[in-house]
């Protein structure tokens, strides 16, 4: 006979199984995440880059973090949300309130969304902006968001996915925003640097595929202001200076007419490289790197400029190139013909260019002058005490002004706009005592190999040797994180910190003992382009 203590089993493993079976079969949704306002942030610089607050915001997430310290330690508050608190903190009991007070500005609505898609080299997101009119402005409160990893730019030849990848999205901004706010939320895509690389017909017709899912799925109200639709591909410029003005706007850096004490940016995505500051008043800004900004404070002219082709993933195929068009080449005695490049590690062998990210990446395999084949490129078993000097040299190479082009925003990659190049050292315009923010990938090097928050080029150079000696054991002093693990494993980790070091000096012209600030979110908010196109919409939106 089957005892009572066995039948009381089985009905528990039975339940267990049905909860798990409709979990799996009810919740097909993406993965939220999102922070609340911790505070405000207020400005008290201890030297260049240092920057706290008074106001017990940072410190709280610094609390809040003490147990994952060796992971984030100084980065705490700064560096990304890790998933659990993202997790824990995204839940608004009160979507039509505000936690900031009970009523709004003259003339204004208690609270305000905003939704913004990044349509990205590297991925598809969607952030869910709440700001309240606690005051004359529009004050960010929260942001809900969510990722696609899918790159729309990968679907260049087959745009009509395009709509299948922003319906989860969509869908999730439908859920968050009140319903009854639906029709005054503003709603924007915007490409950047992966979907300014594809041809200008096929990048039309995705972008129109977005626009019409985004009018058949919602009511959200399409971003018409600069009479594009809503859904565009942004210039690199407006892609900077929308995260220059979102950095500074939570810093509250912009609220009067007589604040002038900004902090520029250097944002390193996977395509591209935004170099934003506002220069001294008086200071001559060349007219295509001049871009101006309204707010609170008034119109300001700020310097912003892109570098296309010059992010981290771009540049891994640069190099490829370089290497193989300025290296003398050797026979292996198979027949094949190899470049050896310090570069990389013994272990390295390829015939490709890393792909960058765009479904028009060609598999291009540069064949020797004999036509024997194609060429390989691969690391050497010793790269010496001038390992990094030698992969350096090739680095900088790329930097040289009369290979530098941009390609137009509205125009194919054939096209070439000889203004965009790095003759133009915009470290001449930049206040030596301006605080420079490096995020993205710059900060992931950094916050990575824990040589920041505040570093220099010449703390970039320093790591940079080290990698290029291609001995993980140089590293034993550090506790591996999962993203330090990964850069460890990566054959390009040496490429990568050498050409950030060379785009600070040779590209930037930024002085060696220059000390930058590496951060990827301030008061709990991950920095970026969106949350200034957010504000942008707004402000827009109520003029």
């Amino acid at each position: 006979m089957i005892s009572n203590k066995c039948i009381f089993y089985v009905f528990l493993v039975l339940t267990l199984c049905c909860i798990l079976a409709d979990a799996i079969t009810t919740d097909n949704s993406l993965p939220l995440y999102g922070v609340k306002r911790h505070g405000f942030v207020n400005r008290r610089r201890d030297g260049v880059g240092a920057i706290t607050s008074n106001h017990g915001g940072l410190e709280k997430r610094k609390k809040e973090n003490d147990k994952d310290k060796d992971d984030k330690g100084e980065y705490a508050g700064r560096g990304p949300i890790n998933k659990a608190a993202a997790e824990d903190s995204f839940e608004d009991n009160d979507p039509t309130g505000s936690s900031e007070c009970q009523s709004p500005s003259d003339g204004q609505p208690l609270v305000q969304y905003a939704v913004v898609m990044d349509a990205g080299s590297q991925g598809t997101r969607i952030h869910i902006y709440k700001f309240n009119y606690c005051s004359d402005y529009p004050q960010i409160e929260s942001d809900i968001y969510t990722k696609d990893k899918t790159g729309l730019s990968t679907l260049a030849n087959d745009p009509q996915k395009a709509a299948e990848v922003i319906e989860p999205l969509l869908k999730q901004a439908m859920e968050k925003v009140p319903q009854e706010l639906h029709k005054s939320t503003p709603i924007t895509l915007r490409g950047t640097a992966g979907l300014r690389l594809i041809e200008e017909n096929k990048r039309n017709e995705l972008l129109q595929q977005v626009r019409d899912k985004i009018q058949e799925s919602t009511d959200f109200l399409l971003d018409t202001n600069n009479n594009d639709g809503g859904v565009i591909v942004m210039s690199g410029e407006d892609e900077g200076l929308y995260e220059w003005w979102a950095l500074n706007y939570v810093l509250e850096n912009l609220k009067t007419p007589t604040d002038s004490e900004t902090v520029g940016i250097i944002s390193m995505g996977g395509a591209s490289t935004q170099f934003v500051f506002q220069p001294p008043q008086d200071a001559s800004i060349p007219q295509e790197y001049k871009k101006t900004y309204r707010g609170p404070s008034g119109s300001h002219d700020v310097y912003a400029q892109s570098y296309l082709g010059f992010g981290k993933t771009e540049a891994r195929s640069k190099v490829f190139e370089e290497i193989l068009s300025s290296s003398s080449q050797q026979n292996d005695g198979s027949g094949k013909d190899i470049v050896y490049s310090t570069c990389f590690d013994s272990s390295f062998s390829s015939n490709k260019p890393p792909t960058t990210g765009t479904d028009e990446d060609e598999e291009s395999i540069q064949d020797n002058e004999d036509g024997g084949g194609p060429m390989t490129v691969a690391g050497t078993k010793d790269p010496g005490d001038d390992g990094f000097q030698k992969c350096y040299d090739t680095i900088k190479s790329i930097f040289r002004v009369s290979d530098i082009n941009d390609i137009d925003s509205n125009s194919g990659p054939d096209s070439v706009d000889s203004n965009i190049q790095f003759e133009q050292a915009p470290s001449e315009l930049l206040p030596d005592n301006q605080t420079l923010f490096a995020t993205s990938k710059i900060y992931d090097m950094v916050k990575a190999f824990k040589i920041g928050p505040d570093f220099t080029p010449n703390d970039m150079k320093v790591l940079a040797s080290k990698t290029c000696q291609h001995d993980k054991s140089a590293f034993n002093d550090i506790k591996k994180s999962k993203d330090l693990k990964e850069m460890l494993d990566d054959p390009y980790l040496c490429v990568d910190t050498t050409f950030i070091y060379a785009l600070l000096i040779d590209g930037l012209k930024l002085s060696p003992d220059r000390t930058l600030h590496a951060s990827d979110d301030l008061n709990g908010f991950k920095m970026g382009w969106a949350m200034g196109a957010a504000i942008d919409m707004l402000l827009n939106k109520n003029n």
